[in-house]
């Protein structure tokens, strides 16, 4: 089950808390309850492109944009296709050629709140679970895709839909009595190097960044939450409000 995001913080402290250099317009509000299909703030680094006879080391771009939670393959036939790609194993990402591009080059991070897990206990009841960082912001490594849409003209700014998905691995720790699998957490020691538009994304540096989450994550706490987040309460804060 695809997990729900949160997150309080808003776009102009965002920009502040991660160092933004340019942030796009219409990020989505802060949220307690973001679902797949739905915008997400993404970042990521970017360089500029270089002017005609620029020789110069181009300095990478950080970037806060508003992106669909759902990746979309640039050779699909849109984000209509099927149900929202929000998260994508990593361990699977080497044997999958149409994504492959995106680890090599298109690395991002969503930056959120917490996260949403449910405990299923054997009589079939589901306790939600807020695992967090209380009034702070985590990263959630992430890759993300470009995709044109062919029925708009060229000069039509909305042609182009920015997506992403979350990285998942098997879970550890104290998470691993909630859910099997978990989001790979970033810990601020990798997240220069995940986002690095020089550097060539590798295997190596997936499994690298897949396992530093082992330890990020048991930092986070982890607090029962109403069942609001599952019923269809109102979007606020007491979604996220231990119990």
């Amino acid at each position: 089950m695809t997990r729900i995001l949160a997150r309080a913080t808003t776009a102009d402290d965002l920009v502040g808390l991660l160092d933004v250099d340019h942030a796009g317009d219409a990020i989505a509000a802060p949220s307690w309850r973001i679902v797949p299909g739905q915008r997400v703030a993404v970042l990521v680094d970017t360089l500029p492109r270089r002017a005609e006879g620029d020789t110069e080391d181009q300095v990478p771009v950080r970037r806060l944009e508003s992106a669909r939670w759902g990746l979309v393959p640039a050779g699909s036939s849109g984000p209509d296709q099927g149900p929202p790609l929000a998260e994508l194993p990593a361990e699977q990402l080497a044997s999958r050629p149409e994504l492959l591009q995106a680890l090599v080059s298109r690395r991002a991070a969503v930056p959120v709140s917490g996260y949403y897990e449910h405990h299923e206990t054997d009589d079939g009841l589901r306790t939600p679970y807020l695992v967090g960082a209380g009034e702070g912001t985590v990263l959630l490594a992430a890759l993300y895709e470009w995709w044109r849409d062919p029925s708009r003209a060229a000069d039509d700014p909305a042609r182009w839909v920015l997506s992403c998905a979350v990285l998942t691995r098997p879970s550890t720790g104290t998470v691993e009595a909630l859910a099997e699998r978990m989001p790979v957490v970033l810990s601020p020691d990798v997240v220069e190097e995940w986002l690095d538009p020089t550097a060539e994304g590798s295997p190596d540096l997936l499994r690298a960044v897949a396992a530093q989450a082992e330890d990020v994550v048991e930092e986070l706490a982890i607090d029962e939450v109403g069942p609001g987040i599952d019923q269809g309460a109102p979007d606020t804060a007491e979604l996220a409000r231990p119990v």
